[in-house]
C-alpha cells in the first residue's frame, strides 16, 4: 500500500512542475482518492520526521493526580521530578488550556482545508 502511495504522490508532484499551476490549484485539481492517499503518506512521513527529532516532556504543578499518572507514567515505570519554577528555562513553561468541548473546524470543503486540519 505504502508503494502505491509513493507512486501517486510522486506522479502528481512531477506533474505539478510540468503544468505550472499554483500548489491550491493543483491540488483542488486531484481526485479525491488520490489526494486522500499523497495527504495521508505526507501525513504520515511527517509524524514519522518528528517522532525521530523531537521528544515530549510534561510537567505539572501537582504530583498527586491519579489520572495523569494513569496516562503518563507507562505502566508505573514513569518518574517524578522537581523542578524549580523560579529557573528561567523551566519559567517559560506555559499552562495548557483544555477547554470543556471540541474545536469545530468550519469551511472544510477543499482538499487544501482538509489537508491543513488532519
Amino acid at each position: 500500500m505504502l508503494a502505491e502511495q509513493m507512486e501517486i504522490q510522486r506522479s502528481h508532484l512531477a506533474g505539478m512542475g510540468t503544468r505550472k499551476l499554483m500548489p491550491r490549484s493543483w491540488l483542488l485539481g486531484l481526485d479525491p482518492l488520490q489526494f486522500e492517499a499523497t495527504a495521508r503518506g505526507l501525513s504520515d512521513r511527517f509524524r514519522e520526521w518528528l517522532r525521530r527529532r523531537y521528544r515530549m516532556l510534561c510537567f505539572s504543578a501537582h504530583n498527586d493526580i491519579l489520572l495523569m499518572w494513569s496516562h503518563y507514567a507507562d505502566a508505573h515505570r514513569g518518574i517524578c521530578l522537581i523542578f524549580d519554577a523560579k529557573d528561567p528555562v523551566i519559567g517559560m513553561a506555559r499552562k495548557v488550556n483544555y477547554p470543556d468541548a471540541y474545536p469545530v473546524f468550519g469551511n472544510v470543503h477543499t482538499p487544501i482545508d482538509m489537508l491543513l486540519v488532519t
